[in-house]
């Protein structure tokens, strides 16, 4: 018997959009994205969401969107996919790696230990359905002045 990782959840409306999308828009920057990103933003009851290519991409905008310049330090787990540090090194900052625990998420207990005069950032991975303890980790974030943007890809 094969059983398949996952089924994806497609019915007749989301072929319609996609059909519709793919015949009258463009392939970036359609109507389509725009309303998304207006429904999204209102579901997260945000001002603003940006649709963007990739998770790497998203990381990488909003460590810019941070102000991190060159050779800033980002804390992120040690173990975890290429991307989060990729992102790091595209946006011209440094990956500073911190251990993970048994959940495979950032070990917290070694955050404040990784934090210099050139950290700027925390990249928390939540990893095989394991988030990592975000509420310390924004407690850390805030005494030392840092942002924390998560890698929940």
């Amino acid at each position: 018997m094969k059983i398949p990782p996952c089924k994806p959840i497609f019915d007749e409306d989301m072929e319609k959009a996609a059909v519709h999308a793919l015949r009258n828009e463009r392939f970036i920057f359609g109507e389509s994205m725009y309303k998304f990103e207006e429904d999204f933003a209102k579901y997260c009851n945000v001002d603003y969401a940006l649709s963007v290519s990739s998770g790497t991409n998203a990381i990488t905008i909003a460590l810019l969107a941070a102000g991190i310049k060159n050779n800033d330090e980002i804390i992120t787990s040690a173990s975890s996919y290429i991307a989060t540090s990729n992102a790091v090194i595209h946006a011209t900052g440094k990956p500073i790696f911190c251990d993970i625990n048994d959940s495979y998420t950032i070990e917290v207990s070694q955050i404040k230990d990784k934090i210099k005069d050139k950290t700027k950032g925390i990249i928390p991975v939540h990893l095989y359905g394991h988030p990592a303890d975000i509420d310390e980790i924004n407690t850390i974030a805030r005494e030392h002045n840092l942002y924390t943007i998560e890698d929940a890809a």
